[in-house]
């Protein structure tokens, strides 16, 4: 529901980043290391629509930090391209 939310309108409404972060609540309570990890990528999408760059890196930072601890190479390439995305002048992501 969080990624409904969220991609459904420009600035994605409070109720994605409710879904998003229950989302992660549920994957961190059964240790569900690979959801987390999604889920802290979806957030870093949300805070970079809504103009908060400095909160998604910390989201991509821990996305990364899952990944690689899951040995998940794939979505460390998909992280490191959101990254890059991220990276502009003035800090706002690309579409």
């Amino acid at each position: 529901m969080g990624e409904v939310h969220r991609r459904r309108d420009a600035t994605p409404a409070p109720l994605a980043h409710r879904y998003l972060t229950k989302a992660w609540d549920i994957a961190n309570a059964h240790r569900m290391r690979p959801l987390q990890g999604h889920c802290h990528r979806s957030l870093a999408d949300y805070f970079m629509t809504l103009k908060a760059p400095k909160k998604a890196e910390g989201e991509l930072e821990k996305a990364r930090s899952v990944f690689a601890n899951c040995d998940m190479p794939r979505f460390l390439e998909l992280v490191g391209h959101d990254a890059r995305l991220f990276e502009t002048a003035d800090g706002l992501r690309i579409h």
